[in-house]
């Protein structure tokens, strides 16, 4: 309590009490004693609002003082509770103060809490109180309620109901390059899920465009391939949903088809084709003989691009070839000109002597062209004399049991091309194989000498 009095210069003048502007009547916390010339203003149960100017009017005069009121600190007289809430419920948390009408602040964590939406704060007397409705995961935490010179917290601690899907993934059948949707819908909003092909996780970007727009979820794939089809699912940690996609292929075509194509002997070449779409299986014929990748055969493929490289073109490569893609065929004709065979090594001139026998030999640029032997005009025929050989690029000539009329010119001819060496056979002396006898005979007889020549 605290009480103003002063003195008046004579007894019984009558005064008004101010505070402020406002007249104080004695009653409740006001007592106003007046005896002779002293007068009395007693303040009970002071409040920091009694605090300010308190005025003494007699007519004639005023006098002023100043009441100042140091203010003791609110306490919670009852604090906040822990709190365990199953999702979807309400809770609420109440306190107490000490003294009535404090002013508070409510947080979540460091985040002051206003009244309106889900949460409702009321205050009577010294009684104040949070209410949340619709409690969520996300609303687990600490909250405070601050006096300013006090501060209460408890924990709230929700209990999350599962997660399902209300509207399943359903099973689809498309056609190829078309696009295909997924929807489903969760009990809840804006809850991650995971989305699957098989055992892989599928993330938005290329050809899939995943979306989430409260508790619903979409999958999307564009140019939707044969190997798209299978199993999908969307898992949202607590349930699964899975549906199957069935993709109705379209059949392969070539958009560009092989072209005949010229090469001369030795020379490469390249067929390429290109599909309607990437990455189909193709196989390339000759004929009717498979090619495979290896040797001379180089077989490439990008994409929907295909391409056969033949290296070292050879006269018998020539003909039809053909790449076929299962549904489709496309085939093109390779016309090979050959180059002439020459002669890398030509026949070399031989001298021997009769009797003997002596080789031919010469190297042509190709293996196992056809050659005519002959001596001069004369075509010349495998017999006991004459022996030929040809082995990949060399061809022979063995003349055998030399004589001398057998000395000239012998050719090699490919019909394109000849090679001329000359043979010249030394012939051997005549020797008697036989000699001449002595004879005795009588007269008037012939006498014959006989002798024998080697040849």
């Amino acid at each position: 309590s605290v009480t103003l009095h002063c003195e008046l210069s004579k007894p019984g003048v009558p005064v008004v009490w101010r505070k402020g502007t406002q007249v104080i009547s004695s009653g409740g916390k006001y007592i106003i004693k007046q005896i002779s010339s002293t007068v009395e203003l007693k303040i009970t149960d002071v409040k920091p609002e009694d605090a300010g100017d308190y005025v003494c009017d007699c007519g004639d005069n005023i006098t002023t003082a100043n009441v100042k009121v140091n203010a003791l600190p609110a306490t919670f007289t009852q604090e906040l509770k822990n709190q365990t809430a199953i999702e979807g419920e309400s809770i609420i948390f109440q306190c107490e103060l000490s003294k009535p009408g404090v002013p508070v602040v409510w947080r979540k964590g460091t985040q002051v809490i206003h009244s309106g939406g889900k949460y409702l704060i009321k205050q009577v007397g010294s009684n104040v109180e949070l209410k949340i409705t619709d409690v969520k995961p996300e609303d687990a935490g600490d909250y405070i309620c601050d006096c300013g010179d006090n501060i209460c917290t408890a924990y709230i601690k929700v209990n999350a109901l599962p997660v399902v899907f209300k509207h399943e993934l359903q099973n689809q059948e498309i056609q190829e390059g078309d696009s295909v949707t997924w929807r489903c819908e969760l009990s809840k909003p804006e809850v991650p899920v995971v989305w699957r092909k098989g055992t892989q996780v599928i993330s938005s970007g290329g050809k899939y465009l995943i979306r989430q727009a409260g508790s619903t979820v979409e999958l999307k794939i564009t140019g939707v391939k044969p190997e798209d089809a299978g199993d999908y699912a969307c898992d949202c940690g607590d349930s699964i949903t899975t549906a199957n996609v069935k993709v109705n292929a379209l059949p392969a075509t070539f958009t560009q088809e092989l072209k005949n194509q010229t090469a001369t002997e030795g020379e490469g070449i390249i067929f390429h084709c290109e599909l309607s779409k990437p990455g189909v299986p193709v196989i390339w014929r000759k004929g009717t003989q498979v090619i495979h990748s290896g040797g001379k055969y180089l077989i490439k493929q990008v994409g929907s691009t295909v391409e056969l490289k033949i290296t070292d073109v050879k006269p018998e490569d020539a003909g039809d070839y053909a790449c076929d893609c299962g549904d489709s065929i496309t085939t093109a004709n390779v016309k090979v000109n050959a180059l002439p065979a020459i002669f890398t090594q030509a026949l070399k001139n031989q001298t021997a002597v009769e009797g003997e026998t002596i080789s031919f030999q010469c190297e042509l640029s190709k293996a196992d062209i056809l050659v005519e032997w002959r001596r001069g005009e004369i075509g010349l025929c495998p017999c006991a004399k004459y022996e030929f050989k040809q082995d990949g690029h060399c061809a022979q000539l063995f003349i055998h049991d030399l004589e001398p009329e057998d000395s000239g010119d012998y050719i090699c001819d490919t019909g394109e091309r000849q090679s001329i060496a000359n043979l010249e056979v030394k012939a051997l002396p005549v020797l008697f194989k036989s000699p001449l006898k002595n004879l005795e005979s009588k007269a008037g007889k012939n006498a014959v000498f006989r002798c024998e020549l080697d040849k």
